[in-house]
């Protein structure tokens, strides 16, 4: 890694910065990282390096200004240009900050980065990425939510086009008497006018979709302490734009066309006090609003939560070690033991007892290799409660470096979250939100109301 102190701006993006408002650092970092051709890589920052590039400039004498927000921008330094870097959720790469401690401002950056693709400057899939890349922040005074018309919610700042990073929170105020997918897509501003087109295609749907939550039954649900706010916390570009999907009963990758009755696009937004609101004849109803700074620790670790049932704790190193406490809450009459296990990648990818090979789920070996007792986590296992009770415990010493994927013992059967790695072919969990997990205890999917075990996170500390 590399500090460039002289990063050669040129006169055209200086002045286009210039009338977006935005600043930028002193100084850029120029890194190579190795990886697989084509693959993703991440890397996270040192937070003494995050302090020194934003503490003086982000904070004025009376703190952090409400609307100030951040921006990362690759930089070419053979013409010095500028390009946006910041963390793009439909390519899943680019730059995220995180105020890990709550004193609003960030301490801590991730980068993720396509080989070939999305912040490589080679673009080519050659197994190094290259980056030098710099950081920067505007204020967004009107930033706001805005109809574009058939349920799709713009957020951005109308005065301003600064490609910043905009942090929102979804709140799922009313669950209905099934146990529902609510997901969403994310739209640039040049796919909203041909957006019902888009939406019209399965296979698009499924490329771009992330679910923002999975309902529980509005009754017959025991829930866990603090575990009955289902929250999920969303980071977009200034400017870009939701449409959010329900399938009831069931979930997007169940379904083998759109025209079956369980799906259908939530069109009926409502505008008011800076939020929007949503709800569907189902009985779901949820809101958005706009969060003033940074996303937090539990943010942070949810991230890859719209995709698979996954703690992130990639963005720490094995040197680092978590702590906080598990709530659990159960309506079953089976008995279960939940737990997790360490994988590579929000895929659930693992490696074998031999440091080398790597499985994936649907792999014949996978699940013994993935359940061996050193790839689990000691302080989150034998995570067990009686039926219709709740309980909670505290943890601490919980390592980073990896993802954590939950398993389940019920019965004498062994229950994955990934379907291909369950014997009966069924992902047995599901994200109900921010770093809380429903799990499935019966063999084939059973009632699949995914409320058998109800598991809940609230990560307090990095040490």
């Amino acid at each position: 890694v590399e500090i460039i102190s002289n990063l050669g701006i040129n006169q055209a993006t200086l002045q286009d910065l210039a009338s977006l408002g935005v600043r930028t650092n002193a100084t850029a970092i120029a890194f190579q990282l190795a990886t697989d051709p084509g693959a993703e890589a991440s890397l996270s920052s040192d937070p003494n390096l995050v302090a020194a590039e934003f503490l003086a400039d982000l904070r004025d004498p009376f703190g952090r200004l409400p609307a100030r927000k951040l921006l990362y921008y690759a930089l070419n330094t053979a013409t010095g240009a500028l390009s946006p870097l910041s963390y793009d959720p439909i390519t899943g790469a680019g730059a995220r900050f995180f105020d890990l401690n709550n004193d609003g401002t960030p301490d801590l950056f991730t980068l993720s980065l396509i080989d070939g693709g999305y912040g490589d400057k080679d673009d080519l899939a050659n197994g190094v990425i290259v980056d030098p890349s710099v950081a920067g922040f505007v204020d967004l005074a009107n930033l706001q939510f805005t109809s574009a018309g058939s349920g799709t919610v713009t957020v951005s700042d109308p005065s301003n086009a600064a490609p910043a990073a905009v942090n929102l929170r979804a709140t799922l105020n009313s669950r209905p008497n099934s146990s529902n997918q609510i997901g969403y897509v994310v739209l640039n501003a040049a796919e909203v006018a041909s957006a019902d087109a888009l939406l019209s295609d399965l296979n698009w749907l499924r490329g771009r979709a992330q679910t923002l939550f999975s309902t529980l039954e509005s009754k017959d649900v025991t829930l866990p302490p603090a575990g009955s706010a289902f929250a999920r916390d969303l980071q977009l570009i200034n400017g870009q734009s939701l449409r959010f999907f329900e399938v009831v009963d069931a979930s997007l990758q169940q379904l083998s066309s759109l025209s079956d009755s369980r799906f259908r696009l939530l069109s009926s937004a409502a505008f008011a006090n800076g939020q929007v609101a949503f709800s569907s004849t189902s009985g779901v109803r949820f809101s958005l609003a706009l969060l003033p700074g940074d996303l937090g620790l539990n943010a942070l670790i949810s991230t890859a939560q719209g995709r698979a049932p996954v703690l992130d704790l990639s963005a720490f190193t094995a040197a680092q070690s978590l702590s906080g406490s598990v709530v659990l809450g159960r309506e079953a009459d089976f008995n279960s033991s939940a737990g997790f296990y360490r994988s590579l990648d929000a895929n659930g990818t693992v490696i074998a007892a031999d440091g080398i090979t790597r499985l994936r789920p649907g792999d014949s070996a996978y699940a013994a290799e993935a359940l061996r007792s050193s790839n689990l986590i000691a302080q989150l296992g034998n995570l067990a409660v009686a039926d219709n009770q709740t309980t909670s415990r505290s943890f601490s010493g919980v390592s980073g470096g990896s993802f954590l994927a939950p398993f389940a013992q019920v019965n004498g059967n062994i229950f994955l979250a990934y379907g291909a790695a369950s014997t009966d072919g069924f992902s047995h969990f599901r994200a109900l939100g921010n770093n809380l997990f429903g799990l499935e205890d019966m063999v084939g999917g059973g009632d699949r109301d995914f409320d058998d075990l109800v598991i809940g996170f609230n990560f307090d500390a990095v040490a």
